[in-house]
């Protein structure tokens, strides 16, 4: 063979060897463009607003850009203080607001006592707002904690692990008088501002809502895990448990979603799977309203009283709120501009115009 051929050869080899490394080995240039609207998609169009909020009672609703993402579970107004509350979320912590949700600011705790990861599922506070008691989970226990702006202190926790503590009160005239429940049903009490504590009653549907009467000392409602309606005038030492509410001739109650004391009605509203019912004599007996939605056809999740008039209220089904300004006689409704869930409502008391609607994830 010609020495020239060989060498032509030889030469043609080494680009052959020389294209393929740089193939390999040259790094390429990304695609930002494809990059950076994925990543946009992602993390703003495809995560949900969870938090809206009304100006005028409930008539059109606006976006609370600061809680897109938040998967809530808890809602309180901060006492004394107009147009701020906290938020509880489910492992992502504790929120709070000072402008009526154009800002949301995660609570941090320096010691980190409450964790930055913690479900809150209850959030109970001093009458005058000083401190809060917290029923959170965080690292497979349910705890109390109580905050406050010099820090985080643990108060309880329960002994077994993977239970939950799902309600807590406040004695809003002696604040160092608290009472929780917890998953496996025990009641539990502190007169002595958490340094010593009692199970003071055992429920076999364990109590997963607890609420207080803002007007009567010592009453409390609560909802079971297994749909029990529960009522306490002892501060839970004794309670009265409902398995089957009865609407009369109108049908029954297969499944309570929420309950809410409407005080300048002097009853108890209740969302349930047949619709929105009512009590007058503390959960004893209950009626329900004839409403643009047929009975047992929808179930009402959320439930709101105005805090100032006895005809005006509120319930919600899916992304619908209802509003009554005449006892339940006529209804208006209006629709969150998002698909989903809403699972509490929540008026402010100084500005009863101000309504918050909060959706689940």
């Amino acid at each position: 063979m010609p020495k020239v051929l060989v060498v032509f050869l030889v030469l043609v080899g080494i680009a052959i060897i020389i294209t393929i490394a740089l193939f390999f080995l040259w790094p390429a240039k990304p695609d930002t463009k494809v990059d950076q609207s994925a990543s946009t998609q992602s993390t703003t169009e495809d995560v949900p607003i969870t938090l809206y909020r009304s100006e005028n009672g409930g008539e059109g609703w606006v976006p609370v850009p600061a809680a897109r993402g938040l998967d809530i579970l808890a809602f309180e107004w901060r006492a004394g203080h107009q147009n701020q509350f906290y938020i509880g979320t489910r492992g992502q912590g504790l929120f709070r607001s000072d402008d009526g949700g154009k800002t949301l600011t995660q609570v941090k705790d320096p010691k980190n006592v409450l964790r930055p990861d913690s479900s809150v599922y209850a959030i109970a506070q001093s009458s005058d707002g000083t401190e809060l008691i917290l029923a959170v989970f965080q690292e497979g226990f349910g705890r109390l904690i109580r905050l406050r702006e010099i820090g985080a202190q643990e108060l309880y926790h329960v002994p077994l692990e993977n239970y939950g503590l799902f309600g807590v009160v406040v004695d809003q005239k002696d604040s160092r008088h608290i009472v929780a429940v917890s998953g496996e049903g025990n009641v539990l009490e502190t007169v002595d501002g958490g340094q010593t504590w009692e199970v003071i009653a055992h429920t076999k549907d364990g109590i997963v809502k607890l609420l207080a009467s803002s007007g009567t000392r010592g009453r409390l409602w609560g909802i079971g895990e297994q749909n029990t309606f529960f009522r306490s005038t002892t501060y839970g030492r004794l309670w009265n448990a409902i398995s089957d509410i009865s609407l009369d001739e109108k049908g029954s109650v297969g499944k309570l979603y929420d309950v809410r004391e409407h005080t300048a009605r002097r009853a108890l509203l209740a969302g349930s799977d047949y619709g929105v019912i009512e009590s007058h004599d503390n959960g004893e007996t209950w009626d329900g309203f004839i409403t643009p939605v047929p009975p047992s056809t929808r179930a009402v999740e959320a439930v709101e009283g105005h805090p100032r008039f006895s005809e005006i209220f509120w319930w919600a089904a899916g992304n619908e709120v209802f509003r009554t300004e005449d006892g339940g006689i006529t209804w208006r409704m209006s629709t969150l501009p998002v698909a989903g869930k809403i699972i509490l409502l929540r008026s402010e008391e100084n500005n009863p115009k101000i309504l918050y609607a909060g959706l689940s994830r």
